[in-house]
């Protein structure tokens, strides 16, 4: 071995232990997010980072029980199940099966793009939705105490923190403490293994003092029991939706940190070969710890912080995992579930910032209205976060597909500086006889029937319209539609007297233009290499009068 290759394998191994401190108590407190028993995040965490790792390119990436997939998955299957009963560990092995289908016939196809459906401000406001909910969930394990199972969540969660008589006391002390540790040591010492401190002080107090609330209790020694998932196929059809959108917040994830992880080292970035890797992980993981795996962007970067660069600190991390689920079964009998909800809790912090939906709004009413509609569409329905995720994400394409129908049409006038500028923006004069349109976008069969509107309203403003210049510099995109669009104007135009010229149009355009063999006259008209010129021409061409633009004659 070379000296390089011990200094590396020593920085992969100390990553690798850090990552494992982190994610031995991340595993057990996001597996009971998940509604599952937190031994199953443990093995979840010891069999998904190694095979991700494996297949995957990202040498920094971390799969594993996560935050946000874990309480994503739990919202697909609340219609169907009591959170940890049998049948509830049934469908989480089937929707771990349905997830790792989607994300392998997505890797497949190459279709690592439709991370890309959910825009920012959509997954701003479900991560602020998701970081509300997720403390009313974790609400009854922090105070002992049972919620009304038949009321809506947020409601069960108001009447049971205005029912103290109910808390159990020691529980409500212990998730207390536990909150205002974790949170004392993420503000001072953020360094330190601070959820792995806690949850060892918890479980130890528990100990010593006897404590009587809720604990994770005897976890079982040796390989766990297989899990088998459901087979009912009309249970399957109902959650595959919800296993889609599962597997594209997952993706979302994905693509986060190998982005970050490859601004920081100058890896290549194969997405679709990591979600291959997150497919084989949650397939991996379906028969025995059915906690959906996901990339976790805080572990992946502190695998960078710690010098971990090879797939052996992922390897590490998920040894240290497994022998958690191995041997410290009698360790963990006495830890508190109220510290493992107190450690849910204090990671939704950075969840909850609301800046992103802000500036969505300050940049784009739509973006804005698409992530406010998803922030309260979730709130209303959960704990089905899929429903409000979905209502996010199609109100988001629905915006957008009318954006793409209705582009930026602007009038253009002669600037004092010899520039076509925007005239209602920069109030400049109009000419009745020359009109000039800057069309921002494409002209597609979803934006045609804009286009014929807005020369048409052109027209019926000014009566003595003679030439109408179309500025293609923001046209980027034509297709058989726009230009039968086009042609049906060059038509109109003309039988009215009007000449249809176009001018700054790309030569990919007009290669478009000469394929479809529209008239020589109308491809004449739209060569003009400026605005500047398709006016002078043309106006000298039909005797055109003087214009608003013009310099002043003598007097």
């Amino acid at each position: 071995m070379k000296p390089g290759d011990a200094v590396t394998t020593r920085a992969d191994v100390v990553a690798g232990v850090a990552v494992g401190l982190l994610l031995v108590p991340q595993a057990m407190a996001y597996a009971q997010l998940a509604g599952l028993p937190p031994a199953m995040g443990l093995w979840c965490a010891a069999i998904a980072g190694p095979v991700a790792a494996l297949l995957g390119r990202c040498h920094q990436l971390n799969a594993g029980p996560v935050a946000m997939t874990s309480v994503v998955a739990a919202g697909a299957l609340a219609p169907f199940a009591a959170p940890g009963s049998p049948d509830w560990i049934a469908l989480a092995g089937l929707l771990c099966l349905l997830v790792a289908g989607v994300r392998l016939l997505l890797a497949a196809v190459r279709g690592a793009v439709l991370a890309d459906l959910i825009s920012q401000p959509v997954l701003a406001g479900f991560s602020i939705a998701a970081a509300l909910v997720i403390p009313a969930t974790q609400l009854p394990l922090l105070v002992g105490a049972r919620p009304d199972a038949d009321a809506p969540l947020f409601l069960a969660a108001g009447a049971l923190l205005c029912s103290p008589w109910h808390w159990h006391p020691a529980t409500v002390a212990m998730g207390a403490s536990c909150l205002i540790a974790l949170w004392s040591l993420k503000r001072w010492l953020p360094r330190l293994p601070g959820m792995l401190l806690v949850i060892a002080a918890a479980t130890a107090t528990a100990w010593a003092c006897g404590y009587d609330g809720a604990t994770v209790g005897a976890l079982p020694l040796g390989l766990p029991d297989t899990v088998r998932p459901s087979t009912d196929w009309h249970t399957a059809l109902a959650l595959l939706p919800g296993a889609a959108l599962v597997a594209v917040i997952g993706l979302a994830e994905v693509v986060t940190v190998t982005r970050t992880t490859a601004a920081m080292t100058r890896q290549e970035i194969d997405t679709d070969r990591e979600l291959a890797g997150q497919g084989a992980a949650a397939l991996a993981t379906a028969w025995i710890a059915p906690v959906v795996p996901s990339a976790s962007l805080s572990r992946s970067m502190l695998t960078l912080r710690e010098g971990g660069r090879t797939r052996l600190s992922a390897a590490v991390s998920g040894v240290v995992a497994l022998l958690a689920a191995l041997c410290c079964g009698p360790l963990l009998t006495h830890l508190p579930l109220a510290a493992l909800a107190a450690g849910v809790v204090i990671a939704l912090g950075p969840l909850l910032d609301p800046r992103p939906l802000l500036r969505a709004w300050r940049v784009s009413r739509s973006d804005g209205f698409a992530g406010g509609a998803t922030l309260v569409a979730t709130l209303v329905l959960a704990p089905q976060l899929v429903t409000g995720l979905a209502i996010g994400v199609g109100s988001s394409l629905l915006l957008f597909l009318r954006k793409l129908m209705r582009p930026r049409v602007v009038e253009l006038s002669l600037h004092p500086d010899g520039t076509w500028r925007d005239a209602e923006r920069h109030g400049l004069a109009l000419s009745d006889e020359i009109a000039i349109l800057r069309w921002e976008g494409r002209l597609s069969f979803a934006s045609a029937a804009a286009f014929e509107d807005a020369v048409l309203a052109t027209m019926a403003r000014r009566p003595r319209l003679r030439l109408l210049v179309l500025a293609a510099e923001g046209l980027n995109d034509l297709d058989a539609s726009g230009v039968e669009a086009l042609l049906r104007m060059h038509e109109r135009l003309g039988g009215n007297g009007i000449v249809l010229a176009v001018a700054s149009c790309r030569a990919p355009l007009l290669d478009v233009m000469r394929r479809a063999r529209l008239p020589e006259a109308f491809l004449a008209e739209a060569a003009h290499r400026t605005v500047g010129s398709a006016v002078n021409r043309n106006a000298m061409r039909l005797g055109l009068g003087p214009q608003p633009w013009d310099p002043p004659t003598g007097p």
